[in-house]
């Protein structure tokens, strides 16, 4: 019977960089869902962040009932003694299955959150740069324009 075993990151380098970018990108975009939430406090950025923290929980449940840590695994086989030959081989073989999803899609709503999240925060900041330019001077700052005035 298979077992679950955790993926080494020096054996399967591209499992971990999927997985890193994958819930990187998930809790990117809980974080910046939730600070639109506070810039504008419209309820569905919360619904927003709601989605992409169900999918974490029900990946960290999965792994949990499946007795596993929720880092990248795989299945591996029972270990089988290896053959004598010639070469003075010995110990132990086992093959492991690997599956792993690299998925851009996470990662590029991250990067439409921060966008969103960016142009939000220029729009509610008063004297906030357009479009990245020089600040706005505000309202007044007690200075007149002209000559000082003498007594």
């Amino acid at each position: 019977m298979n077992e679950p075993i955790v993926l080494s990151p020096l054996e399967f380098p591209l499992a971990w960089v999927a997985f890193v970018v994958n819930w990187g990108g998930v809790l990117a975009c809980m974080v910046l869902a939730f600070r639109l939430w506070q810039a504008t406090s419209a309820r569905w950025w919360l619904l927003i962040g709601a989605a992409f923290l169900l999918s974490l929980l029900s990946f960290i449940g999965r792994s949990v009932i499946s007795g596993s840590l929720p880092l990248p695994h795989g299945m591996a086989s029972p270990e089988v003694p290896l053959p004598t030959s010639s070469a003075n081989t010995f110990g132990f073989s086992r093959t492991v299955q690997v599956e792993y999803n690299f998925s851009i899609v996470t990662p590029l709503l991250a990067v439409a959150l921060w966008w969103a999240y960016q142009a939000t925060r220029r729009i509610t900041e008063p004297g906030a740069p357009p479009n990245g330019g020089p600040a706005l001077p505000s309202g007044n700052s007690g200075v007149t324009e002209g000559p000082p005035l003498v007594s």
